[in-house]
């Protein structure tokens, strides 16, 4: 297996250390919204299978819509709310299998309830009231009845406003008090019990409230936690244990960043520290930008103009692991699949240049071939498939005559050195010389395994040699080389 390979060479390898892996993006040329544009929400609105990106305009009565034509993100209108749209969420109000919309209106106070009659046809279907300036807004089955329901921060106000679902009516059952300044909400089951419960930050109060679930939407400040300068909270999974633990961005002179309060047990949330951002992150995209199975974050960075990409080590610990520049005063950002090639990408609303940055994931590829076969009747080809990031599986196929036995050579550093008429070694410092392999019967060899999450190797080089009597040198034809790319 490659991991055992890997693992029981790596002691004696002189090659560079993996740090934290970087994750590259590209932002291309922003797309103009309306004033002041704010939350986001991505989501497959207009059902072509590719996702499609929604924005909040804070200083307009509208949604700046964009679709992708399956490579990139394409302005397609704009959508009418009832007021000045602060944030939005995506959600399947009604069960039809696409997804509608909610607008948290700042200065009516409402919500707007927009219904997708197909194709990203959007249409105000109703309002529900809220209180003074709501900010924040996420949608979760509260009252667990099946459908979707709402909760929307109010800042000025400094509670939330919860709006249940009934026969895709919605209305404001009440609300509850919170800290000073509240920016966000999210929703989640942070303390296992079956329904889901509500994070709060609160941003002049230095604090994050949980909130749990009576059973029928009706919620208990259960926990304070004390966290500098709060802005946005989302619950994922961070630590894969299948509990959901909380992300927190804060903005404080010294103290930009991420903590992760992971979720050691029924409200017991354990702080892993600050992972530095840029200046001032707000809104946060939690994904899988490296491909490696665990969940990532992308910080917007309001006061630096930027977005951090923060990697999982796999615990929920998160280091720095790539930046990139955008428009002025970046908001919010959501990730999404905008040109179909596999990887998540992330779209960025400016809030001082009025447009929206989208970004294309530049996950490095993770396998690369060099050099030629060469050989008799018998000239192997190595391929490899999977994503090569630590933790991650892979898979090497040598293809070559049936039932040829061979050697499996792996190396730390590409080379070409002549070991027959024609024939090369295209690996060297060979740390895996010599392993051998048997083609099987179906004329193909498959190695497969998962990288170490400790491995030294930055790039791992290949070669297979395959028993061939009509070989230049009577012995062996040699595939072409491979490197896979750990990043």
């Amino acid at each position: 297996m490659l991991h055992k390979i890997l693992t029981a060479t790596a002691a004696s390898l002189l090659v560079p250390a993996v740090a934290t892996a970087q994750i590259t993006f590209t932002p291309g040329a922003a797309l103009p919204t309306f004033q002041e544009p704010q939350g986001m929400a991505s989501g497959d609105f207009d059902g072509d299978g590719d996702a499609d990106v929604v924005v909040a305009n804070s200083d307009t009565n509208s949604l700046s819509l964009f679709l992708s034509n399956g490579s990139t993100l394409v302005a397609a209108g704009s959508i009418p709310v009832g007021g000045q749209a602060e944030d939005v969420v995506a959600f399947d109000m009604d069960g039809d299998g696409d997804l509608d919309l909610a607008s948290a209106n700042g200065n009516t106070p409402t919500v707007s309830i927009l219904a997708n009659g197909g194709a990203a046809n959007f249409s105000i279907v109703g309002t529900a009231t809220a209180g003074t300036k709501p900010r924040s807004i996420t949608a979760s089955d509260l009252d667990g009845d099946g459908d979707m329901d709402l909760a929307c921060v109010n800042r000025e106000a400094n509670s939330v406003s919860i709006i249940t679902q009934t026969g895709g009516v919605f209305t404001t059952i009440g609300s509850f008090a919170v800290g000073a300044d509240p920016r966000w909400v999210a929703a989640g089951d942070i303390d296992g019990d079956g329904d889901d419960d509500l994070a709060v930050t609160n941003h002049d109060s230095n604090t994050v409230t949980i909130h749990t679930n009576g059973g029928a939407a009706t919620f208990t400040t259960a926990l304070t936690i004390g966290l500098t300068r709060p802005n946005a909270v989302e619950m994922a999974d961070m630590d894969g244990d299948g509990d959901v633990d909380l992300v927190v961005s804060r903005g404080n002179a010294g103290q930009n960043g991420v903590t992760v309060l992971r979720n050691d047990g029924p409200l017991v949330l354990n702080n892993l520290g600050l992972a530095v951002t840029g200046l001032d992150p707000h809104g946060m995209a939690i994904f899988d930008a490296d491909g490696d199975g665990d969940l990532d974050v992308a910080t917007a960075n309001t006061d630096s103009d930027s977005v951090t990409l923060l990697a999982n080590s796999g615990t929920g610990a998160l280091a720095a692991a790539g930046a990139f520049a955008v428009g002025t005063g970046p908001a919010d950002v959501v990730a999404g699949d905008f040109d179909l090639d596999g990887d998540l990408d992330l779209a960025i609303s400016n809030e001082d240049s009025n447009n929206m940055t989208p970004a294309t994931n530049g996950t490095v590829p993770s396998f690369t071939t060099y050099g030629a076969g060469c050989g008799g009747a018998v000239v192997p080809t190595l391929a490899g498939a999977g994503n090569a990031v630590l933790n991650g599986t892979v898979t090497l196929t040598a293809t070559g005559a049936p039932n040829a036995s061979g050697l499996f050579l792996i190396g730390a550093a590409q080379a070409n050195v002549p070991f027959a008429a024609g024939c090369s070694l295209l690996v060297g410092t060979l740390v895996g010389a010599g392993t051998p392999v048997t083609i099987g019967a179906n004329g193909q060899l498959l190695i497969a395994g998962t990288i170490p999450a400790t491995s030294p190797l930055v790039s791992v080089f290949f070669q297979t040699l395959v028993a061939d009597a009509q070989a230049p040198n009577g012995a062996f034809g040699a595939s072409n080389g491979l490197e896979m790319n750990v990043h």
